[in-house]
């Protein structure tokens, strides 16, 4: 008798086992969605944020998977970090600037010739860092939850027919600019006019006039197709704005634990492979261009200097106009010269 109740038991435990493994292999995974503005084209598209979503899926065994929405499909973009807060995405890359005066701390990337380009284990990377922990996410981005963070290439400048070789070349253009203040205020330092142009509506306005030139990192020639309308770029290798992977805070916060490590333990190798990504699609827009005629123009060293001479009060107006809002534009301005050694 003890041995068919113990048969029973066992019999009983291996169908519970089973009906628990059948269980959760068979339930339902999270499905979140990624509101994207750049293009499906786009290396970033397809090289990191669809990587991303594939190595999320893998790391938690199928239990979360992300669809990617690029090309505005959600929504446009500056309307992407609402649709996070509404929850009718559950991921965007949020970039400040192209909120105007909305997250006016974050227009600090910008400033034209103050922070070095990212790089692992760079001066570049450490400010970033610093000023997201310190600054940005406890003041501007407490309502998401941030994950990895990168930035941008180098700004250039994307001239449609007459390059920019000197100071004198670029008075009395219209240069357009993909958002904030920072920007725009370099550029009439520079003695042009500024025209608000976000990243995917460039080609349009250069192919039809509505502006001279853009200000945009130089790897847009291949993933907004430029090189076929912005046939002279001048390397001045400027400020360029951070971004961040945001999610919705509720979403965040309804994941289970162990997907919430296993999600954060990814931010060190997300921000990596954006790197490598960013500076692979450097090379390939460099030959694509120079194959389709546009001319990169290298200031000189004299030049150069005139024209970060011409951007320095851009810093301190800047300054005092965030600090006169509120913000410790000053004392993060100070955090960032104390890392660079200029303090």
């Amino acid at each position: 008798m003890k041995k068919i109740l113990f048969s029973l038991l066992m019999v009983t435990l291996l169908i519970g086992t089973a009906m628990v493994g059948w269980s959760q292999t068979t339930s339902k995974p999270i499905e979140l969605n990624f509101a994207i503005a750049d293009p499906p084209i786009h290396y970033e598209v397809k090289g990191v944020y669809a990587v991303w979503a594939r190595e999320v899926e893998k790391r938690t065994g199928g239990r979360v998977k992300i669809t990617l929405y690029p090309g505005q499909t959600l929504g446009k973009q500056g309307e992407q970090y609402d649709l996070i807060l509404k929850g009718a995405a559950h991921l965007t890359i949020l970039v400040g600037p192209q909120y105007p005066g909305r997250f006016p701390l974050s227009d600090v990337f910008n400033l034209p010739f103050l922070i070095p380009p990212d790089g692992p284990n760079s001066p570049g990377k450490a400010i970033r860092d610093m000023v997201h922990e310190k600054y940005l996410i406890p003041i501007h981005f407490k309502d998401v939850k941030v994950l990895w963070k990168g930035r941008y290439q180098p700004n250039v400048i994307q001239m449609a027919k007459k390059p920019v070789r000197t100071l004198e070349n670029i008075k009395g253009r219209i240069i357009g600019f993909p958002g904030g203040k920072i920007i725009p205020a370099f550029i009439m330092a520079l003695g042009a006019s500024p025209e608000q142009s976000p990243a995917p509506e460039v080609y349009t306005n250069l192919e039809k006039g509505i502006i001279d030139g853009q200000v945009l990192p130089f790897e847009t020639q291949m993933a907004f197709k430029l090189f076929e309308v912005a046939k002279f770029v001048t390397m001045t290798n400027q400020g360029s704005a951070a971004k961040c992977l945001a999610m919705n805070k509720q979403t965040w916060d309804s994941l289970p634990p162990d997907i919430q490590k296993i999600i954060e333990d990814m931010n060190p190798w997300a921000e990596e492979l954006m790197y490598k990504v960013g500076m692979a699609a450097f090379q390939r827009v460099s030959g694509v261009s120079e194959k389709a005629g546009v001319e990169k123009i290298e200031l000189s060293p004299a030049e150069r200097a005139r024209w970060v001479k011409a951007a320095k009060p851009v810093e301190k107006d800047w300054v005092a106009e965030v600090d006169a809002k509120g913000f410790p534009a000053t004392a993060m301005y100070n955090d960032i010269l104390e890392l660079l050694g200029e303090r």
